[in-house]
């Protein structure tokens, strides 16, 4: 009678453990249902990508017009996206969270991409095994994220500009049809807003600058405090930097790949953020 107690005694301290040290579902980590379609999609998709590394990772057109930093600028990186399965590491699949990926899948190198040096054309020193591709997405995010990832042997240079030899990933955003023209909705309606908003603003700062009456001259600072107050709220910043410009997209195979995108660098792909560094832009077309 006794053993039996005991071991009903067992049972409940061990599904009360359980209950305690259950590890909870961190938001945004639930799989998106439409994860599969956009890898599935893609699998025959042959893109072409075109590279620029600027010497200085800082630059910008708009800061100074005269300035001219040396560029690396790669042309002709032709792969195709299979459906085997891929050894190579990468961020998704074999990082914190795999279930937010595709799956690692295998890329066929058409061409490695060249750019021209002093000694005339160069191509890329690319290992075609560690090519490889994957989408992630999470739950509630409006675009999924395209990486392919390779492995750069030997360092890629033109005078001042250079390619570190490692692992190297081209970054471009996919959105579904329904979901960017939502989002381009949302975009339209906050940046109206957004326009009256800072016509209120300017409008009460040229009243407070006129008056010459000190209570008038509050009132008004108060007006445009809270006009900024509203633009700082609003959603049309974030908008403006994730959803593409009309036209700056592509439509393959149900899906719209963005044609500008990222290149970057992260030699371990377990670790979240360990040597994740940005390199340069890279534009994508069919």
């Amino acid at each position: 009678m006794s053993a039996a107690l005991g071991s009903v005694v067992t049972l409940a301290l061990l599904s009360t453990s359980t209950a305690l040290f259950q590890i909870p579902t961190l938001p945004g980590t639930k799989v998106n249902p439409q994860l599969r379609r956009l890898g599935d999609s893609q699998h025959g998709n042959e893109l072409s990508f075109t590279i620029q590394v600027s010497e200085d990772r800082s630059f910008t057109w708009a800061e100074d017009p005269s300035y001219r930093p040396s560029f690396l600028a790669i042309k002709g990186l032709n792969v195709r996206l299979t459906d085997e399965p891929g050894k190579a590491t990468m961020p998704g699949a074999d990082g914190p969270r795999p279930h937010l990926s595709s799956g690692c899948c295998k890329v066929e190198l058409l061409s490695p991409g060249s750019f021209t040096a002093m000694n005339g054309e160069v191509e890329l020193d690319l290992d075609q095994d560690s090519a490889c591709w994957e989408i992630i997405q999470r739950e509630g995010a409006p675009a999924g994220q395209l990486l392919i990832g390779v492995d750069l042997k030997s360092k890629a240079e033109r005078n001042s500009a250079s390619l570190p030899p490692g692992r190297l990933f081209l970054n471009v955003a996919m959105w579904d049809p329904v979901v960017l023209t939502e989002h381009r909705q949302k975009l339209a309606v906050a940046e109206k807003a957004h326009r009256e908003i800072s016509q209120m603003k300017d409008k009460a700062l040229e009243a407070m600058r006129t008056t010459g009456n000190p209570i008038m001259k509050a009132l008004k600072f108060r007006e445009a405090c809270q006009a900024m107050e509203k633009l700082d709220l609003s959603p049309h910043r974030y908008l403006k930097e994730e959803v593409p410009e009309d036209g700056d997209e592509v439509l393959t195979n149900g899906f719209h790949i963005v044609k500008t995108g990222t290149l970057w660098q992260k030699n371990n792909a377990f670790l979240p953020r360990s040597e994740h560094q940005l390199l340069g832009t890279c534009s994508v077309k069919l």
